[in-house]
């Protein structure tokens, strides 16, 4: 249950991670905080908050889950993420993140380096030896941190973005992030989300590479098993809350084997400054 919880965040945390192409145009500046909310059939789980700072040659964000109500105590788990980087007429360059996973208070933090386009990382505590086949450095070369990502939708618009494929490294396991634009859909309201309204489908199949457990081979990376066969994929909607907003994620869904998890966008309110790594 743990590990389903801490996939779901990521739903949310690094959905809306697109394609690795440059933005046609410098990305606008933008400080915001949003809230989502992760529920399971109707009962809230996780709540989820992203702060971020997307300028024309800058990002940083930063993104905090934890369980919620009587799954804080049933399931007690947390995650921060933090990623910051440069962003130019090339595309976006990421250049350090942190994450930081508890459950039951047991800590683990990844901290990511990117040097000559190859990330890297180190765990404290050490992962251990459980016999997967470590990515190598010619697989990580170009990959990004998971959170990283979401410059590229932000900064190029989620008709654009949601296409083609990106190479994302958690720390452990490399995988690529397919892409398929699927159109407008509109989005009835409903007392689970702020957002009701005509927003873009964006569907995406993750494709194993490496670092990958054997137990976890078949299943791909939501342990959705049908998913490489493309029954079930991640969905993330896209939309203009108001008009003065960016595109932005308003609804993430997940089938996976133990139900659907489903996100919705509970608030949206600026921030005078960007977020800051620890």
């Amino acid at each position: 249950m743990y590990k389903l919880l801490a996939l779901a965040a990521a739903l949310v945390i690094a959905g809306p991670a697109m394609a690795a192409d440059a933005p046609s145009a410098p990305a606008p500046d933008h400080n915001l905080s949003l809230t989502y909310t992760l529920y399971a059939g109707g009962l809230k789980v996780v709540n989820v908050g992203v702060t971020y700072h997307l300028g024309e040659k800058a990002y940083d964000i930063h993104a905090n889950a934890r369980t919620t109500g009587m799954w804080s105590s049933l399931v007690p788990w947390r995650n921060m993420i933090t990623a910051r980087g440069t962003v130019d007429e090339k595309g976006v360059h990421p250049q350090i993140a942190r994450y930081d996973d508890a459950w039951r208070e047991k800590l683990r933090t990844t901290e990511f380096s990117f040097v000559n386009n190859v990330v890297t990382s180190v765990a404290t505590p050490p992962h251990k030896q459980d016999g997967r086949t470590e990515a190598t450095l010619e697989q990580r070369t170009g990959a990004m941190d998971p959170l990283s990502a979401v410059v590229n939708v932000l900064a190029q618009g989620g008709a654009k973005g949601c296409a083609g494929s990106i190479p994302a490294f958690d720390g452990r396991r490399l995988y690529k992030l397919v892409f398929s634009n699927r159109g407008e859909e509109v989005l009835a309201k409903t007392s689970y989300s702020l957002f009701a309204g005509s927003a873009l489908r964006c569907e995406v199949l993750f494709e194993p590479v490496a670092g990958f457990p054997q137990r976890e081979a078949r299943a791909g990376f939501w342990s959705a098993r049908d998913n490489a066969e493309a029954k079930n994929p991640l969905i993330i909607w896209i939309a203009k809350p108001s008009a003065e907003l960016p595109e932005l994620p308003v609804r993430v869904q997940s089938t996976v084997e133990l139900g659907t998890l489903v996100a919705h966008i509970r608030a949206i309110n600026p921030v005078q400054q960007s977020a800051g790594l620890p």
